[in-house]
């Protein structure tokens, strides 16, 4: 049985890292758990911060167990002796019978429960999830049920450690493509905003890179002759084409020298 369930790990192991998907993991990780316990009912996956358990995940492997309920919301895991256990010992914690467990606290529509089966996920040394089986017979979980399970939740945060990390850098890609496409559309805004500033005023203005023209407004094309586009295109110096003659383009040169020296 030992060598079967070792297999069984082994398959385990890749199922759950195959696969990066938070959700997925998830549901794998449930799947898994039925082959810790195959007598089980129902299985529970619980996520813990700071004392608090939320079921995010259930399963049910028979009718009986897809009666009972769970808790909505979140929980104090220490008003719950086995849970609290759990968290003190770091431990599986086997509850054999309900009945004679002194401290037993069934959920609603649950008190037909009569075993449970809870053992901890722990990153980095916190417990950061639960893992738990219940049935509606007694004496179904065992110490040999309790190890397995522990041994499983050790594969289960493997598994969510690499979905969690690859969720917060997918959720990072995606703040800072957001952030890209923001500051575009920033960017076009006040590109149009300078643009009707440029189109509008009376003053002749030509913006060039490299001796290419890369920019003319309306006042300047109408004063020199050329559409925008010509002026874009042409392959012409740009002193050449606003001066009639050399003498022309020399005193233009002159200018924008004496302008550059001034600052």
């Amino acid at each position: 049985e030992q060598h079967v369930f070792a297999e069984v790990l082994n398959q385990s192991a890749e199922f759950l890292n195959s696969t990066l998907d938070v959700d997925e993991v998830f549901e794998r990780i449930l799947i898994g758990m039925e082959k810790v316990a195959p007598n089980a009912d129902l299985a529970y996956l619980w996520l813990v911060e700071y004392g608090m358990g939320q079921i995010v995940r259930h399963k049910a492997f028979s009718e009986i167990g897809n009666t009972w309920d769970r808790p909505d919301g979140k929980i104090i895991l220490r008003d719950y002796r086995n849970l609290r256990e759990v968290l003190q010992t770091r431990r599986a914690v086997v509850v054999t019978d309900a009945l004679t467990y002194d401290g037993w606290m069934a959920f609603p529509t649950n008190e037909t429960i009569r075993s449970c089966l809870v053992a901890p996920v722990i990153l980095d040394g916190d417990v950061v999830g639960l893992l738990s089986l219940t049935s509606a017979k007694p004496n179904v979980f065992q110490t040999i049920h309790a190890e397995r399970l522990e041994t499983f939740a050790g594969q289960a945060s493997t598994a969510i450690r690499n979905a969690r990390l690859y969720w917060e850098i997918s959720q990072h890609a995606q703040e800072l493509e957001r952030r890209v496409a923001d500051r575009t559309l920033e960017l076009r805004h006040l590109n149009n905003r300078l643009q009707v500033i440029l189109d509008s005023t009376g003053e002749g203005i030509c913006y060039s890179e490299k001796r290419q023209v890369q920019y003319a407004n309306s006042a300047f094309t109408d004063i020199v002759g050329y559409t925008e586009k010509e002026l874009q295109e042409s392959t012409v110096p740009l002193l050449e084409l606003l001066a009639t003659d050399e003498q022309e383009v020399k005193r233009l040169r002159e200018a924008l020298d004496q302008t550059r020296r001034s600052g």
